[in-house]
């Protein structure tokens, strides 16, 4: 961002918005993305503000009683990977050599595939910060 649209924002916001309002950031598919600016642009009102409006009016709806939340629909909770596929790729990182390879190293290889294999089981996607988690590790900072 320019510091002439920057400016131009924070001017914007002081007067239009006032200290009451807090600004939220929202993901939609590009095909209700379209919609949306339809609505917006018969309205003649600036997309954010009419999200908030609409948010504020759901909200009222539910506290009034007339409508309901609907709590999301959990995410399938997938299988683990069959035991006996789990148990070959552990004997296979166990039987492996290579160059300078240690037994160290294919046991943490091991832990590594089992930590895996058990967080896609929870349903949840194994990411280094999550996996270090786990085993309650912390990443050095690079300056």
């Amino acid at each position: 961002m320019t510091s002439k649209y920057l400016e131009q924002h924070r001017r914007w916001w002081a007067q239009t918005l006032g200290s009451e309002l807090a600004e939220a950031r929202v993901v939609m598919p590009k095909e209700h993305y379209a919609k949306l600016v339809r609505i917006a642009t018969d309205l003649e009102e600036r997309i954010p503000i009419l999200l908030g409006k609409l948010i504020v009016d759901y909200f009222e709806a539910v506290e009034s009683g007339q409508m309901e939340i609907k709590p999301p629909i959990p995410k399938a909770t997938r299988k683990m990977p069959d035991q006996s596929q789990l148990e070959q790729l552990c004997q296979l990182l166990s039987w492996s050599r290579f160059l300078d390879d240690t037994g160290a190293s294919r046991f943490r290889q091991i832990a590594l595939v089992t930590t895996l294999a058990h967080e896609h089981a929870q349903g949840r996607k194994p990411t280094a910060s999550s996996v270090g988690r786990i085993i309650d590790s912390t990443f050095p900072r690079l300056i």
